[in-house]
């Protein structure tokens, strides 16, 4: 457990946990990364739907943390799950 339930809108998160979380450290898709940001901004402030960019981010943290087709489908099932 990384957090504690503070109710129903917040959580604590708990300092020693979340410092052992692997942050890759990689300009490889920094800037794809970025670039999809913007545009999902600038989409959002025009009411236009950004699903095809968050996914694209999607893929592209998946690449930087170089996991493999299974676990895809796991973080992908969650994601249908919680749609």
């Amino acid at each position: 457990m990384i957090a504690t339930d503070l109710g129903k809108k917040s959580s604590r998160y708990i300092k020693q946990f979340v410092k052992q979380i692997p942050i890759p450290k990689s300009d490889k898709n920094a800037s794809s990364i970025e670039e999809l940001v913007d545009a999902i901004y600038l989409f959002k402030e025009e009411g236009r739907d950004t699903t095809e960019l968050e996914k694209q981010i999607d893929f592209l943290v998946y690449e930087l943390y170089d996991l493999g087709s299974k676990e895809i489908s796991f973080l992908e099932s969650i994601r249908e799950k919680n749609s």
